[in-house]
Formats: structure tokens, sequence, C-alpha cells
């Protein structure tokens, strides 16, 4: 029995010892994003039937309450481009401008020297729905220009290339709830944080 304690504390002493020596890198407050890529639209209808995908731009700040745990502010513009396969008689630009406060989680801390690191994110805000007006057939007619209530969620992964810069790679579903509809939109981005 005591040969065994003995093993057990050299066992659990030498784990504690390499995560002792594991390198830490220390935890950055703060940190600035900037992203692109294209987005979806998904719902309703009328905004799936007209519009084929946005070229997305978006640029943020954060906050790090803890080396897992981020709250960020998110802006982003999304410029939908018309599907002329439609042959509507009418047709402007139509655009999603969002405001989000997030929260974003990482399954690993980022205090801790590793390559990849996963995380999800969700939040709410505010966003400028700016669909223009159509006269077309089968799906109606639709014209929306309303600032309103919206909510995002979604999941992405981040590679550290150094101890301050981090690229990343993120999908999300971002909802506006739009008087009488919903209007869903899924944008993909990839970009660049710096922490400091």
């Amino acid at each position: 029995m005591k040969q065994l304690c003995v093993c057990l504390l050299l066992v659990f002493g030498a784990a504690e010892a390499q995560q002792a020596a594991r390198p830490k890198v220390p935890v950055r407050k703060y940190e600035v994003s900037l992203g692109g890529g294209i987005a979806l639209p998904f719902a309703p209808e009328v905004f799936n039937g007209y519009w084929t995908h946005a070229y997305h731009v978006s640029g943020g700040i954060g906050y790090s309450l803890s080396p897992q745990l981020t709250l960020a502010l998110l802006g982003e513009y999304n410029s939908f481009v018309f599907n002329d396969a439609t042959k509507t008689t009418a047709f402007a630009p139509t655009a999603l401008v969002n405001a989000f406060l997030n929260l974003k989680y990482s399954f690993l801390p980022l205090a801790t020297v590793r390559k990849w690191y996963p995380y999800i994110v969700a939040g709410a805000g505010v966003m400028n729905v700016s669909v223009s007006g159509l006269a077309a057939q089968p799906k109606g007619t639709t014209s929306v220009d309303e600032l309103t209530f919206g909510i995002d969620g979604g999941a992405g992964i981040e590679y550290r290339l150094n101890t301050t810069t981090f690229i990343f790679l993120e999908g999300r579903g971002a909802m506006a709830f739009v008087t009488g509809n919903s209007y869903i939109a899924l944008p993909a981005r990839a970009g660049v944080r710096i922490r400091f």
C-alpha cells in the first residue's frame, strides 16, 4: 500500500510539474477585429427569392472578461446582390446594417499556448433592414426600411499567429424582427483579431 501511494504521488507530481511547465501567454484584455466575407439571404421567401448573396464587411472591439469569455461590440454591413433571373420590373440596392453586443466563449483558454481556439458566439442588438421596393410576381411586392431589434449566434475558430494576432473563420445567423416578418441572413466571414 505504501508503494502504491508513493507511485500515485510521483505520477500526480509529474503531471502537475508538466502543467506548470507549459508556457503561458499573458491574457490581453482588449481586442480589435476586422473581417469580410459573404452572407446568404435565408428568410422570408421574398428576401431569398430576389437576392442571391451579400458582400459582407465587419469590424469590432472587445474586452476579455476571462481567458475564455469575451464581450464584443460588432458592426456589420451586408450589401445584397440582386438576382437578375427573377425578371422584376423595378429594384434598388438592399442592405442589412447591424450593431450587436456579443458574448464569445472560447472552448480553450487564450492564456495557454495553442494554435487553434474553437468558440461559439451569441448576442443581440439593432439591425437596419433596407429592402427596396419590388413590383413582381409571384413573390409579391416588398419594401422595408426599418431599424429593429435583432439577435445573432454562431461558431468559429481562431488560429494564433503570434502572442497578439489571430486569424479567424466564423459562420453565424442574424435575425431581424421586422414588423410582419423576420429577416434572416447567414453571414460567413474571415478576418484578423489583434489583442493588446
